[in-house]
């Protein structure tokens, strides 16, 4: 992005994530990366092309910090699958309902192609990740990978989508915790603890 850095990428994502890009001006963009609004016309033909830019920018951060976990010899596999929850929800924390109401109305390509990113890394990366627990000794060897995968792909979609959480009913949501990040760690421990006594 001219005239930015990955701090500048990030601010501008997070006013995205705050209030849906529709509501967001030119000058607003422009003030946030701090350039002109002349400036911003003569690099960017729009909002659009902003909005391709930081869900491109999303996508490389998310890939590069889970394969980052990923490497990490040191974790176990029940250390590295909180590590990947809790950086994806780090990430994603400031995401509301409007950003993805607005990406569906308005640009319903990009929303198809987010979707799909969300779905393929879910199932990559956690794939791998299973494989590792297997021959490892973490994970049982006849565990049922594909749903295994199914319920890991579940819980990434439930938590990045507020408007999921929100129709909820209220002694369901008094429970659930706010930050994203608490709420992968719950899930995590009810996915690799069960709910049942043994």
């Amino acid at each position: 992005m001219a005239y930015s850095d990955d701090n500048t990428i990030e601010k501008v994502r997070e006013l995205f994530f705050k209030r849906g890009f529709s509501r967001i001006t030119m000058d607003e963009l422009a003030s946030e990366m701090g350039i002109s609004k002349k400036t911003l016309y003569n690099h960017y033909s729009g909002k659009k092309e902003i909005l391709e830019l930081v869900i491109k920018d999303l996508r490389n951060t998310l890939t590069l910090g889970v394969d980052q976990i990923m490497l990490q010899e040191d974790k176990t596999f029940k250390e590295k699958l909180l590590a990947i929850l809790s950086f994806i929800g780090k990430t994603m924390a400031n995401l509301e309902p409007q950003f993805l109401i607005d990406l569906k109305k308005s640009y319903p390509e990009l929303s198809k192609e987010l979707e799909a990113y969300k779905h393929e890394a879910a199932f990559n990366r956690f794939n791998l990740l299973l494989e590792e627990g297997i021959r490892k000794g973490y994970v049982k060897p006849d565990v049922n990978k594909s749903m295994a995968v199914l319920v890991y792909s579940s819980m990434i979609e439930m938590a990045m989508n507020p408007e999921y959480i929100s129709k909820l009913p209220h002694e369901l949501k008094r429970d659930i915790p706010f930050s994203t990040t608490e709420m992968f760690k719950g899930m995590v421990l009810v996915m690799l603890q069960g709910i049942l006594n043994e």
